[in-house]
C-alpha cells in the first residue's frame, strides 16, 4: 500500500484514540497526535505539542489558531513523501483537502453547539472521501448537507474475549463474590447520564454492585487507565453492562461487552438498535424500566450471554481489517 499519514487528536484510552492507533497499525503508516488540551496522560503515535504554555481555554484556542500554532508541523506534513492524509477525528481542523479523507465518529460537537467543531464540519462537508463508524452518523451527516457517498465501516474490536472461571477473576481483581456486578464504562460527560445511573443503582438494592471504568459513581468500585488484559478481565468478572447514554456515535463499550459474552442493558436510542441488534435489552430512560430490564436479563442471563456472543461476530477484527485496507486502497489508487 502507498504511503498514508494519519492525524489524530485524542488520548490513548478514548474510543477515537483506540481507533486511530488501530488504523495506523492496519495500514502500516505513521500516526501523529496533535495535542490540543494536555488533559490526557497518554497519546497514541508521535505527539505534536503546542509551543504555548498551558493556559485556561487553551483547547479551543489551539484548534482555532492551529495553522499558526502548529505551522511547522503542518508544513512538514504537507511536504513529506506521502500519498494521502487521513484525519481520524473530526476534532482536528483540516489543513489539507486534496488527497485527504476523514473519519467522522459523531455529530455531538454540533448538537452541543461547539462552534469549533461546527467550523470543521463546514470544511469536511466538501471532502470527497468521508468515512463513518455507523449508519446512524452517516444519516445525520446527510441531514446536515453532506454528500450521501459516505462509507460506513463498523469498528472491529480486539483484545476482548470470553474467559472461564469468573470466581477466580473476581478474586484476583478484589471484586465481591456474592454480588451481581453491573459494569459501566464511560467518561463523565453529560450525555453519559451518570446521574441517572446513580439513581438506578441506588434503587437496585444491596445484592447489586456497580463497577465503573471511568469516574466514580456513588460507592462504585472504580478502575482507571488499566491495560487491555486487565480490562478484559473486568468485563468477564461482571454480570451485565448498564449503558444509559442519551447519544453516541457508535458505542464501543457495547461491542466490547458482546465480545466477552456480557449481556447489555442500554437506553433505547437509534445507535444502540444498530450496534446491539436484538442482543441488547433496550429501555426507555426511566428508572423503573431499567430496573425491570436488569432483572429480566439477570433471570435469563444464559440466553442473553449467548445472544451477545453471536452479535460479537459483527465486530470481528479480521473483517474490519479487510474492510479498512480495501477502502484505503480504493482511495489512493483513484
Amino acid at each position: 500500500m502507498r504511503k498514508i499519514v494519519i492525524i489524530n487528536s485524542s488520548g490513548t484510552y478514548s474510543g477515537i484514540g483506540h481507533y486511530s492507533y488501530d488504523l495506523s497499525k492496519i495500514l502500516n503508516c505513521q500516526l501523529y497526535t496533535i495535542i490540543y488540551d494536555n488533559k490526557n496522560a497518554s497519546y497514541p503515535g508521535e505527539t505534536v505539542n503546542s509551543f504555548l504554555p498551558r493556559l485556561p481555554g487553551r483547547y479551543k484556542f489551539n484548534i482555532k489558531f492551529q495553522n499558526i500554532i502548529f505551522k511547522k508541523f503542518i508544513n512538514n506534513i504537507q511536504n513529506i513523501d506521502h500519498d494521502f492524509i487521513h484525519f481520524s477525528s473530526q476534532e482536528v481542523r483540516p489543513f489539507n483537502s486534496i488527497n485527504s479523507s476523514v473519519t467522522i465518529h459523531d455529530i455531538l460537537g454540533i448538537t452541543g453547539q461547539n462552534k469549533i467543531i461546527e467550523y470543521n464540519f463546514k470544511i469536511y462537508k466538501n471532502f470527497k472521501n468521508v468515512l463513518s463508524v455507523s449508519n446512524h452518523v452517516k444519516n445525520r451527516l446527510i441531514d446536515l448537507g453532506f454528500d450521501s457517498n459516505i462509507k460506513v465501516i463498523w469498528p472491529g474490536i480486539k483484545n476482548f474475549y470470553k474467559l472461564k472461571d469468573r470466581a477466580n477473576i473476581r478474586k484476583e481483581l478484589n471484586l465481591p463474590a456474592d454480588k451481581i456486578l453491573l459494569l459501566s464504562v464511560s467518561d463523565s460527560r453529560q450525555r453519559k447520564n451518570l446521574g441517572f445511573l446513580k439513581e438506578l443503582v441506588d434503587k437496585m438494592g444491596d445484592e447489586y454492585k456497580l463497577i465503573r471504568i471511568g469516574s466514580p459513581v456513588g460507592d462504585s468500585i472504580t478502575f482507571n487507565n488499566v491495560d487491555s488484559v486487565t480490562l478484559n478481565k473486568i468485563y468477564n468478572a461482571c454480570d451485565m453492562m448498564v449503558y444509559p447514554s442519551t447519544e453516541e456515535g457508535f458505542g464501543y463499550p457495547m461491542a466490547e461487552a458482546f465480545m466477552t459474552g456480557l449481556p447489555v442493558v442500554a437506553s433505547n436510542i437509534e445507535i444502540f438498535h444498530e450496534v446491539g441488534g436484538k442482543a441488547a435489552y433496550l429501555c426507555d430512560l426511566n428508572i423503573d424500566e431499567f430496573k425491570s430490564g436488569i432483572e429480566e436479563v439477570w433471570n435469563n442471563r444464559d440466553q442473553y450471554a449467548k445472544s451477545s456472543l453471536e452479535r460479537s461476530k459483527m465486530f470481528d477484527y479480521n473483517l474490519y481489517t479487510l474492510n479498512v485496507i480495501k477502502y484505503f486502497n480504493s482511495l489512493i489508487n483513484e
